[in-house]
C-alpha cells in the first residue's frame, strides 16, 4: 500500500491532507501531490497606490516555501514521486523590512517572490489558458483519460529540463517530468485540475459528490501506476482497471505481506526519526542568539530565559503591550527590550520604549515596586561575535547607568544556553547567571565561567512583585 498526501490541494480520497503552512514532512510518503498556490495571506496598500504583502505574511510564506523546497527535494532523492499541479505563476512582492525616514511615514523594504519558489527546480512558466491537451507519453494517457472533463492548462513550460509528456497542439509543453542528479524519485508536472468543482451544497453544507469521489478513486490508482513504471524506468502503460480481476500467485501475496511487515518498520523508525529531528531543530534554533533581529530574536531570548530559571510573561491592556516581563524564582522582577542591528552598535532610542513599559507597568495596582530594566542587544549581528566591536553605544552605556538598566549581548547568552542544554540539573549555575543578570544594573552582564563559582553577589531585594 503506497502511502500518499496532499499539500495544499484537495483530492476527496486522500487522508494525509497538509496545509501550506503545516510545516508537515514528507518522510512518511511514496507519493506527494503538491500545489504551489499561494495560500490567504496578508496584503499592506500604500497611500500613494500599491501594495505588498505585509511583513508578518511575507515572513511566513518565506518560511514555508523554503520549507515545502527542501521537503520535495529530499523526498525525490529519496525515491518518492511528488506530483506538482501546475496552477498560474504568481509573483508579488514581499514586505521584508520598514523604514521611517520622517514622522509619519513608513517606507517598506520588498523583494518580488514567485509561488513556484516552493519547487526546487527552476522553471520558465508563461501563464495562459486553454483546455485543448494532448499527451505524448502512452504513461500518461490513462491519467488523461480519467481526468479529461476537468482537466485545463493554466500555464506553458518553457524550460528544457523537463520531458514533453502534455503537449498544446503548437507543441508547447504544458506537463512533464523532471529528474534529479542522484536522486531515486522524479518530479511530475501536471495540468491544472480541482475537485473543488465537484461539490454539491445541501442543506448550506458541501460535499463531495459521488462523480467527485469516483474520479478520486480512480485518480489515485493512476498515480500509483505511474509511480510504479517511472521506479522501472519503463515506458510501459499503466494497465487498465480490469487487470486486477487476474489474481495473482500465492507466492506474490506473501512477498507482498513482508513487504507490508518492512514498511511498519519503517514507518516506526521514520516516526522516531521525526521526533528525534524536531529536538535537534530545537536547539538548532538558539543558534539565533548569535544572529537574529526582531520577532525571531525575542522568541529566542525567552526561551533562553526560561531555561536559566525566569518565569517569562507578556502584558497586553488596551493600547498597552509588553513582550518580556521576567520574575526570578527569588521574586525579582524584570521588563525587556530586544533589538538587533545589521551593523551598528544598539542605540540609545530603544531606551524610550523601555521606560514607558516599565512606567505603565508599575501604573498597575497589583505592582507595588517599579520593575528593573533589561536591554537585550544583538548589534553588529552579521560579524561573528568575536569580531564585534562594542555592542552598546557609549550613549547607551551612559544611559544604562542613568537608569540601573541591565545590558544582555544575545551572543553572550548562547554559551550559557549551551551549558545548562548539557548540564540541566546545574542549578548553581543557572542561580549564578540570574545574579549576574540582578547585579549588574548600569553595566554589561558579565556571565559566569561554566567550571565552577564566579563570585556573582547577591542582587539587590528591589524590584519584586508584592
Amino acid at each position: 500500500m503506497k502511502a500518499i498526501a496532499t499539500v495544499n490541494f484537495n483530492v476527496p480520497t486522500v487522508e494525509d491532507e497538509f496545509g501550506y503552512h503545516s510545516g508537515a514532512s514528507l518522510l512518511d510518503f511514496d507519493i506527494v501531490i503538491f500545489s504551489p498556490s499561494f495560500p490567504w495571506f496578508e496584503r499592506q496598500h500604500f497611500t500613494n497606490g500599491g501594495s505588498c504583502i505585509s511583513i508578518d505574511s511575507s515572513r511566513s510564506l518565506l518560511q514555508s516555501m523554503s520549507h515545502w523546497r527542501r521537503e520535495i527535494l529530499e523526498a525525490v532523492k529519496r525515491g518518492s514521486t511528488v506530483f506538482v499541479i501546475l496552477d498560474q505563476s504568481q509573483t508579488e512582492q514581499f514586505a521584508t523590512g520598514i523604514t521611517s525616514p520622517r514622522k509619519n511615514e513608513i517606507n517598506y523594504q520588498t523583494e518580488p517572490n514567485t509561488n513556484y519558489s516552493a519547487i526546487p527546480r527552476n522553471l520558465s512558466l508563461r501563464n495562459t489558458s486553454g483546455r485543448k491537451i494532448n499527451v505524448k507519453n502512452v504513461l500518461f494517457k490513462p491519467l488523461f483519460e480519467t481526468l479529461k472533463d476537468i482537466l485545463q492548462y493554466k500555464v506553458i513550460l518553457e524550460s528544457d529540463s523537463v520531458s514533453q509528456d502534455f503537449v498544446a497542439r503548437d507543441g508547447s509543453t504544458l506537463g512533464g517530468t523532471a529528474t534529479f542528479k542522484d536522486a531515486k524519485g522524479h518530479l511530475v508536472l501536471l495540468p491544472y485540475f480541482d475537485f473543488n468543482e465537484l461539490v454539491e451544497e445541501q442543506e448550506n453544507q458541501e460535499f463531495w459528490s459521488a462523480e467527485a469521489l469516483r474520479l478520486s478513486n480512480a485518480f489515485i490508482k493512476q498515480l500509483v501506476e505511474i509511480d510504479k513504471c517511472l521506479k522501472r524506468d519503463g515506458e510501459r502503460s499503466p494497465p487498465p482497471e480490469w487487470v486486477a480481476q487476474f489474481d495473482l500467485p500465492e507466492a506474490a501475496d506473501q512477498i507482498q505481506e513482508k513487504m507490508a511487515e518492512i514498511d511498519r518498520e519503517i514507518s516506526k523508525l521514520a516516526n522516531a526519526r521525526k521526533l528525534e529531528n524536531e529536538k535537534y531543530e530545537n536547539y538548532e534554533g538558539y543558534r539565533a542568539l548569535l544572529y537574529a533581529t526582531g520577532n525571531e530574536l525575542e522568541k529566542i531570548i525567552e526561551k533562553a530565559l526560561q531555561l536559566i530559571g525566569y518565569d517569562v510573561s507578556g502584558l497586553r491592556i488596551g493600547d498597552l503591550e509588553i513582550d518580556h516581563i521576567l520574575t526570578s524564582p527569588e521574586g525579582y522582577r524584570m521588563i525587556g527590550e530586544a533589538e538587533g542591528k545589521d551593523n551598528s552598535a544598539i542605540a540609545i532610542s530603544k531606551f524610550r520604549q523601555l521606560e514607558s513599559n516599565i512606567n505603565e507597568d508599575f501604573d498597575q495596582e497589583e505592582v507595588e515596586v517599579p520593575a528593573a530594566g533589561i536591554l537585550f542587544g544583538n548589534g553588529y549581528r552579521l560579524k561573528k561575535p568575536s569580531d564585534r566591536p562594542q555592542q552598546f553605544t557609549d550613549k547607551c552605556l551612559t544611559n544604562a547607568k542613568r537608569l540601573q538598566t541591565s545590558l544582555v549581548r544575545t551572543c553572550d547568552l548562547y554559551s550559557v544556553v549551551v551549558h545548562i542544554i548539557d548540564n540541566p540539573d546545574d542549578e548553581i549555575f543557572k542561580k549564578q547567571c540570574r545574579d549576574a543578570i540582578e547585579c549588574s544594573r548600569g553595566e554589561v552582564v558579565r556571565f559566569p565561567n561554566h567550571d565552577g563559582p564566579s563570585g556573582v553577589p547577591t542582587p539587590p531585594p528591589s524590584a519584586t512583585r508584592r
